[in-house]
């Protein structure tokens, strides 16, 4: 299994990085809206993740939910694919 360094840099010399934050849904209040922004070089593109969580159960410093691991889980997974298709 790929796991990506902090500071995975390319040959062409860019680095790339993948982080996940919470963008809060306008129809309900306590739920949000798992996004991701990818920064390749010094382009930045911020896309949904098609996931939803609690708002009160995500933790923002490791970007993780604490109460679901099929989320962490499969944030993980398109972090890897992400970092893949870099490759």
């Amino acid at each position: 299994m790929f796991h990506p360094s902090p500071k995975n840099v390319s040959p062409e010399g860019k680095s790339v990085s993948v982080t996940f934050y919470l963008k809060p849904l306008k129809t309900n209040a306590t739920e949000s809206s798992i996004m991701t922004r990818i920064v390749y070089g010094r382009k930045k593109v911020e896309l949904g993740t098609g996931l939803r969580i609690p708002t009160f159960t995500w933790i923002d410093k490791r970007q993780e939910s604490r109460s679901s691991n099929l989320i962490n889980r499969r944030l993980l997974q398109i972090k890897n694919e992400i970092y893949d298709a870099k490759l």
